[in-house]
Order: C-alpha cells, then sequence, then structure tokens
C-alpha cells in the first residue's frame, strides 16, 4: 500500500521542479511570476512559453537564518514544458542568482529524496577523485570511470564494489537520515494508517487530473 501510494505520489509531481538555494524573501510576494522571470532571465525560455499554474516554498518551517532556504516548487500546465525547462538547466549547469547558485530538479516524493540522499557522503568522495555521478530515477547510481560505466542499486552495492575496484580507499561516513513529519508533507496530506485508503483514492484523483490537463 505505502510503495502503491509513494508511486502515485511521484506521479502527481511529474509535471513539477523544484529549484534550490533561492534567498528566502527574493520572490516577494508573486511567487509564480518571480519563478517565470527567473526561468526567462537564466534559461532563455520566453514568458509566454511557461505557463506556470502553481508555484510555492516548500511546505516546512521557516529554516534559521544561517540555515539553507527552503525549495521552491513549481507545477507547469504540461509536461514537455517541465522537461525543457529541467534539460535547459542541466546544460546550462552555472546557474546564478545575483551570487548563488541555483540548482532545479525534479519534484520527488519525501520518500525518494530521502533515499537520494544516502548517496550524498559517497558521491561526495567520487566528486573529490574527479569521478563521475548520477542518480537515475528513482534511487539508482550511475557511476562513470574511464574505461566503463556501472549502475549500482543502493549505497552499500555501490561502496562495496567501488572499494573492491579501488576507487574507495576508505569507506564514507554514513548519510543522515532525517525522517519526515508525513511521507506526504509537501504534498498537505497526511500519512496517518487509518486514511491510507482514502490518501490512495486522492492521489489517484489527482493523477488522473493532471493526465488530463
Amino acid at each position: 500500500m505505502r510503495e502503491k501510494i509513494d508511486y502515485l505520489e511521484n506521479k502527481s509531481r511529474q509535471n513539477n521542479i523544484r529549484i534550490y538555494q533561492v534567498k528566502e524573501g527574493a520572490e516577494g510576494a508573486d511567487m509564480a511570476g518571480f519563478v517565470t522571470r527567473l526561468i526567462t532571465e537564466t534559461l532563455g525560455i520566453p514568458a509566454t512559453e511557461l505557463f506556470v499554474t502553481a508555484a510555492h516554498r516548500s511546505l516546512t518551517s521557516m529554516p534559521s537564518a544561517d540555515a539553507p532556504p527552503r525549495s521552491i516548487v513549481v507545477r507547469f500546465l504540461q509536461w514537455n514544458t517541465r522537461q525543457r525547462v529541467l534539460q535547459s538547466a542541466w546544460k546550462k549547469r552555472n546557474i546564478r542568482l545575483g551570487e548563488t547558485q541555483i540548482y532545479f530538479d525534479r519534484d520527488y516524493s519525501q520518500k525518494v529524496q530521502q533515499e537520494r540522499a544516502l548517496y550524498a557522503p559517497l558521491r561526495r568522495q567520487l566528486r573529490e577523485k574527479n569521478i563521475k555521478s548520477h542518480i537515475l530515477f528513482p534511487t539508482k547510481l550511475k557511476v562513470f570511470t574511464e574505461d566503463h560505466t556501472t549502475i549500482f542499486n543502493s549505497p552499500e552495492e555501490a561502496i562495496e564494489e567501488l572499494m573492491a575496484q579501488g576507487l574507495l580507499k576508505e569507506r564514507p561516513p554514513p548519510a543522515k537520515k532525517r525522517l519526515p513529519k508525513s511521507s506526504l508533507s509537501n504534498s498537505g496530506l497526511s500519512v496517518d494508517e487509518k486514511k491510507m485508503n482514502e490518501l490512495l483514492k486522492e492521489l489517484q484523483r489527482r493523477t488522473l487530473t493532471h493526465q488530463r490537463l
């Protein structure tokens, strides 16, 4: 049941992106207008071709002054617009808002976000050795070495194999896994066990609605 809910939640986010590291308050009072201008100015996509239907900060508490800003969730009317924005951002790579580098990515469920975050210490070590890696959807790691490319199903599998190949000399520290208040916190839903069936029906309704748009 939980796996099906997570699948439907990710499906309901298929027209979404997240923008990271945008300073809190930079958006002013009009978030949709702000992200439209941001995408147009940084990626060169005309505002008339974006059709932003919703935009807001992630639904978490306001961070402290020294903490990273909350991500911005953006929904487009069409999936192909989302793909165009992401591909443009990934191709450009170094995107800045003022002095700050910002990042564009897909909008994943909380569960997928957490599982992908478990690769962070390993990927940090790989970057230090100039070894490229990329996380595939939903939670696999693709590692590029000089003579071949390997796909791993988990951080542990990747660590064991890379150490056996001599590409890692020591194990990376474990990632800090923070459990969310609810796995659907960013969509405004609760995951109380008593409401599992209601949530499943709601996510199915949302998915069908988005597919019709």
